[in-house]
Protein backbone atom coordinates (compact mmCIF):
# COMPACT_ATOMS: atom_id res chain seq x y z
CA UNK A 1 0.00 0.00 0.00
CA UNK A 2 2.81 2.41 0.83
CA UNK A 3 4.51 1.50 -2.44
CA UNK A 4 1.34 2.33 -4.38
CA UNK A 5 1.05 5.70 -2.67
CA UNK A 6 4.71 6.45 -3.39
CA UNK A 7 4.28 5.41 -7.00
CA UNK A 8 1.28 7.73 -7.35
CA UNK A 9 3.22 10.65 -5.81
CA UNK A 10 6.16 9.93 -8.12
CA UNK A 11 3.86 9.95 -11.15
CA UNK A 12 2.23 13.21 -10.07
CA UNK A 13 5.55 14.96 -9.38
CA UNK A 14 6.99 13.63 -12.61
CA UNK A 15 4.06 15.01 -14.59
CA UNK A 16 4.30 18.38 -12.86
CA UNK A 17 8.06 18.55 -13.43
CA UNK A 18 7.65 17.61 -17.09
CA UNK A 19 5.13 20.42 -17.53
CA UNK A 20 7.51 22.90 -15.92
CA UNK A 21 10.39 21.74 -18.12
CA UNK A 22 8.21 21.77 -21.23
CA UNK A 23 7.43 25.44 -20.60
CA UNK A 24 11.11 26.21 -20.11
CA UNK A 25 13.02 27.12 -16.98
CA UNK A 26 12.87 30.81 -16.17
CA UNK A 27 14.40 32.61 -13.21
CA UNK A 28 10.97 32.94 -11.61
CA UNK A 29 10.31 29.21 -11.50
CA UNK A 30 13.84 27.82 -11.20
CA UNK A 31 13.52 27.17 -7.47
CA UNK A 32 10.21 25.37 -7.99
CA UNK A 33 11.72 23.14 -10.70
CA UNK A 34 14.70 22.40 -8.47
CA UNK A 35 12.45 21.61 -5.52
CA UNK A 36 10.26 19.29 -7.61
CA UNK A 37 13.32 17.52 -8.95
CA UNK A 38 14.81 17.01 -5.48
CA UNK A 39 11.53 15.73 -4.05
CA UNK A 40 11.14 13.38 -6.99
CA UNK A 41 14.67 12.05 -6.46
CA UNK A 42 13.95 11.37 -2.78
CA UNK A 43 10.73 9.52 -3.55
CA UNK A 44 12.37 7.43 -6.26
CA UNK A 45 15.14 6.39 -3.88
CA UNK A 46 12.60 5.49 -1.20
CA UNK A 47 10.45 3.56 -3.68
CA UNK A 48 13.51 1.68 -4.94
CA UNK A 49 14.54 0.75 -1.41
CA UNK A 50 11.04 -0.54 -0.67
CA UNK A 51 10.98 -2.51 -3.91
CA UNK A 52 14.30 -4.18 -3.17
CA UNK A 53 13.49 -5.07 0.44
CA UNK A 54 9.94 -6.33 -0.12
Amino acid sequence: MVKNELKKKIENLSNELNLQLKNGIRKENYSKVLSLSQELDKLIVLYTKLSVTV
